[in-house]
């Protein structure tokens, strides 16, 4: 069993965090750090992924009370591919909360990989339009796809979006 230590600023272990966010996302999909540090939302948790004690990665959520949105989860790019991943996300999806995170288009072979990834633990595509508002004003919007844990309708799929542009990225 993988263990969540939130790690809320200025936690110990939140700079080993910080640093693979960093170093897995692109700018445009992820908050400033001084942004993701001066949030106070009590559903926000930055939790650090510890296997035995040993941190391995990252998972940013926030906990809604219709769903859990996964924010950001990474795995040290050392330890990757080695099944590691799977089994975080398993166990932390595991359950019937309803779990939702955005995901890439399949426009390159990454993406095609991460897609196929979630896919793979259980995670499926909501066949509606969406995209990601931009984390800054210097930023542009992204469109993605809204994976769930469980086929969500039309309705259901709104009421997602509108929590996260409310909630998470403000422009509602």
């Amino acid at each position: 069993m993988f263990e969540f230590v939130e790690a809320a600023y200025p936690h110990p272990l939140r700079t080993f965090g910080e640093q693979v966010l960093n170093d897995s996302f692109p700018t445009e999909e992820r908050p400033a750090l001084t942004d993701l540090r001066a949030r106070k939302n009590p559903a926000f948790h930055f939790d650090i992924v510890q296997d035995n004690g040993i941190p391995i990665g990252i998972l940013t959520h926030w906990d809604f009370p219709a769903f859990t949105y996964i924010e950001h989860f990474a795995i040290l790019e050392e330890l990757r591919n080695k099944r590691l991943g799977g089994c975080v996300l398993d166990q932390f999806t595991r359950g019937n909360r309803l779990v939702v995170l955005e995901a890439e288009l399949p426009e390159n072979e990454i993406a095609r990989r991460r897609l196929n990834f979630y896919q793979r633990h259980g995670l499926i595509i909501a066949p509606y339009p969406y995209i990601q508002p931009a984390y800054a004003p210097d930023l542009s919007p992204i469109s993605l796809f809204i994976l769930t844990t469980k086929e969500v309708s039309p309705d259901e799929f709104e009421a997602i979006k509108n929590t996260l542009y409310t909630e998470v990225y403000k422009v509602l």
